[in-house]
């Protein structure tokens, strides 16, 4: 069912968000971390209507470890690959300021960038961001934001209780596959610094 009238998208945006608070609250709980130190990683990201809010994320590395590659934990092994480490934006979602589904925020400094360089980027920002989106579940995936903006727009124009289903679906099936193809990776000992991901 697309949603058209305004009516309707009213009525999706409040169902909408009684799922987004659903299933915060049934996964937050859910979030477990290997090892010592702060688990949630905070950074500034733009929202629906150019509004600032601190985005969460899970720490993935072990603190004080060097360059060696046994700095990412074992779960955060997983987390990264799959990226599950999006997992603590429930409670953004569950603030109001971001939703499951909808365009990847961007950092305050890469929105003024985009907002200048890419032809109506701004649009984007006319729906809450999403932990997940059209642009992200596409094989390839789309990776400049020139490339993920007609995904963006797309959802957008065509918002839809449907689409929010087709995503989600989309989105378990490649975290499985993601998870079970970083459990069977082999853990190399040492990797280069240029290497490392970062936190």
């Amino acid at each position: 069912m697309k949603v058209t009238h305004s009516s309707g998208r009213i009525f999706f945006a409040v169902v909408k968000r009684l799922i987004d608070l659903a299933a915060a609250a049934a996964l937050l709980p859910a979030i477990r971390l290997d090892s010592r130190g702060n688990p949630i990683f905070r950074q500034r990201r733009l929202g629906r209507d150019g509004r600032q809010f601190i985005i969460v994320k899970l720490r993935t590395m072990r603190e004080g470890s060097g360059l060696s590659i046994d700095r990412v934990t074992p779960i955060g092994r997983c987390l990264r690959y799959a990226r599950l480490d999006e997992l603590p934006q429930l409670w953004n979602v569950l603030k109001g300021e971001m939703s499951l589904i909808g365009p990847r925020p961007e950092t305050t400094l890469l929105s003024a960038v985009y907002a200048t360089s890419v032809p109506n980027y701004i649009a984007r920002q006319t729906v809450l961001p999403g932990i997940t989106g059209l642009a992200q579940v596409q094989r390839p995936r789309p990776n400049t934001a020139a490339e993920k903006l007609p995904y963006d727009l797309a959802y957008i124009d065509g918002m839809s209780f449907g689409q929010d289903l087709w995503i989600v679906w989309k989105t378990v099936r490649l975290v499985g596959h993601a998870v079970i193809e970083a459990l069977a990776k082999p853990r190399p000992s040492v990797a280069p610094a240029s290497k490392i991901p970062s936190a």
